[in-house]
């Protein structure tokens, strides 16, 4: 599993890449949102271009940041979501509890217009 996290270029916000979002990996995203949240980074960008899996354990983790990060102000959104696993998204209803953005770049501009 490979997690890329560098932050977008003036935004302050971080972007993660996940290349696989399944239970045997969850424990590896929910430490790095941790250390992120840690250090009061509380805006960020979860680049999906790579992932080609997801089930339950890796979605319930999304969501559980996304809660807590907008506890504290911040915010998580999701860029370049494939299209099977954007069904599984609508399939359980957490598509409306996203901000889903076609790219990157989107994903970061968003934040500059909060």
């Amino acid at each position: 599993m490979e997690f890329a996290r560098r932050t977008g270029r003036g935004t302050g916000v971080n972007v993660i890449r996940c290349n696989n979002l399944r239970a045997s990996y969850v424990v590896d995203l929910r430490n790095k949102m941790n250390r992120l949240m840690n250090r009061k980074n509380f805006r960020l960008v979860v680049d999906l271009g790579s992932a080609r899996k997801m089930d339950a354990a890796g979605l319930g983790i999304l969501v559980e940041r996304l809660m807590r990060n907008r506890q504290q102000k911040g915010n998580v959104k999701l860029c370049s979501v494939r299209p099977e696993i954007s069904r599984m998204m609508m399939r359980v209803g957490v598509n409306r509890v996203f901000e889903v953005f076609n790219t990157r770049e989107e994903a970061l501009n968003s934040f500059r217009e909060m």
